[in-house]
């Protein structure tokens, strides 16, 4: 139980969907392509004007992360769910979720997929 596992995945995600939303979405929108989301498209998502700053944006993501650890739903050994990405400076350019994370979501996609498809055929 090292890793990120669709049960574990899922629950956070549920939990952002109702304490902080936009980063559940960013969580989403990064898993859905190569596991990064740039700053651009967080402002988009969240709806956020230009000059708002992003410091402290993986916060409530790490703090309900402590508490899927602490509920061991999750190993304390799971890499960080949402890492800002740092070009130079202090500015994040993107914020990042591990490949681990990718995986489990795109193939619930997928698994969804074949049994939309499945359903369809019956």
């Amino acid at each position: 139980m090292g890793d990120w596992t669709l049960q574990a995945v899922s629950t956070l995600l549920a939990w952002l969907d109702s304490d902080s939303p936009v980063q559940a979405e960013v969580i989403r929108a990064a898993a859905a392509g190569e596991g990064t989301v740039d700053r651009e498209a967080v402002y988009g998502l969240g709806e956020y004007p230009p000059g708002r700053m992003l410091r402290g944006f993986a916060r409530p993501v790490q703090r309900l992360t402590r508490r899927l650890q602490q509920e061991r739903k999750l190993s304390v050994e799971a890499p960080p769910m949402l890492l800002p990405v740092y070009e130079k400076g202090v500015q994040a350019i993107a914020f990042q979720v591990p490949q681990a994370v990718v995986d489990v979501l795109q193939g619930a996609v997928l698994n969804r997929a074949a049994d939309d498809g499945k359903a369809a055929l019956a």
